[in-house]
């Protein structure tokens, strides 16, 4: 029978091994293709470093969707415009 001192270490080493497992999983998904560091203060200090750059990404593709989105506005007034000329020549031509 295992004492309650034996259980509880037993239960603590499965839970290390599972985190570590978790680490190695995240640190694989960091950069799939590269090996794999087994440091989990490495492992964070990437994963801190890609959130970073995902962050500042993120917020240069909103920079970049409302200064497309301001142009497709000015396009869209300038079109109008056009159609607008272009009934007035039309109903011109036809005078």
């Amino acid at each position: 029978m295992i004492c309650m001192c034996q259980h509880l270490k037993l239960l603590g080493k499965l839970r290390r091994n599972k985190l570590n497992d978790r680490f190695l999983e995240f640190g694989s998904t960091l950069e799939p293709g590269k090996p794999v560091k087994a440091d989990k203060a490495a492992i964070l200090s990437d994963a801190t470093l890609m959130v970073i750059q995902l962050r500042s990404e993120a917020q240069q593709l909103k920079e970049t969707n409302g200064s497309l989105e301001e142009k497709i506005k000015e396009l869209k007034a300038e079109k109008d415009e056009l159609r607008d000329e272009k009934q007035k020549l039309k109903l011109e031509e036809s005078l």
